[in-house]
């Protein structure tokens, strides 16, 4: 899987500190667009 999927994954399972897993997985995103 590529690693966005894996960071959006990564927010959805993680509970820890989803707010801070949810920015990389936005960052990761707009890198790639």
């Amino acid at each position: 899987m590529s690693p966005v999927l894996n960071a959006i994954l990564a927010v959805m399972l993680d509970e820890a500190d989803p707010k801070e897993a949810l920015d990389l997985a936005v960052s990761e995103i707009n890198a790639i667009f």
